[in-house]
């Protein structure tokens, strides 16, 4: 999946898309995880905007009054912006950046981080995918380039009704609607802790440097 969607799985293009389809094919979207990770966190790793708060009301508010073009332009101060959308994506809940403003209750997420990163994949396929590929943008980042193609959109739902069809329909139809949705959650609880520890140990130790633009 992840290298099927860098382009880095073969040297066949067709081969990439095919290895980086899996992740619909597992509920995810690689439209989206393209979005976020290869233009959102590589480009900007552990680099987070002095106002980024500030511009993302901005955004909303000039969204707001331009109703008649639903994905208008972001403005050059937004285009300006650079974050790491895996920095500042689970903020204020966690605290991931040393330049974040802390909170009274930051001191405590080493007991609450457990129970929002179990979340973490669910949260992936239920609202991070629905937000980018609807509102044709990641924060700072423009996904017209995606969201624009009727087919990516087709392919987008189908694979995501597809995807919830075997994944949970199926054991729902022969487990049962509890153990069904039991085995659903108790799998993707497992899965979002895997793999954020796995995220977290290479992204964020001792050592690693982080960035702040403040201009």
């Amino acid at each position: 999946m992840h290298d099927g969607n860098h382009g880095a799985f073969s040297t066949n293009r067709i081969l990439n898309t095919a290895a980086g389809w899996t992740m619909d094919m597992a509920g995810f979207s690689a439209f989206a995880w393209q979005i976020q990770h290869v233009l959102g966190h590589h480009p900007y790793t552990n680099l987070l905007d002095a106002r980024e708060d500030d511009k993302r009301r901005g955004e909303g508010a000039n969204r707001d009054s331009n109703m008649k073009n639903k994905y208008a332009p972001i403005s050059m101060e937004m285009q300006d912006q650079e974050s790491d959308p895996d920095v500042f994506s689970s903020y204020p809940f966690m605290t991931m950046n040393p330049f974040h403003e802390p909170k009274w209750f930051h001191k405590y997420q080493h007991l609450y981080a457990p129970v929002l990163l179990a979340l973490a994949t669910m949260s992936k396929i239920f609202v991070s995918d629905v937000e980018i590929m609807t509102s044709h943008h990641l924060h700072h980042i423009n996904a017209e380039c995606v969201c624009g193609s009727m087919m990516n959109m087709i392919r987008f739902w189908s694979m995501k009704v597809m995807s919830f069809c075997y994944i949970v329909g199926l054991p729902c139809y022969f487990q049962g609607i509890k153990n069904g949705i039991l085995m659903f959650a108790v799998s993707h609880l497992v899965c979002g802790e895997s793999l954020a520890i796995m995220f977290l140990v290479n992204h964020m130790i001792e050592g690693v440097a982080y960035a702040q633009k403040d201009l």
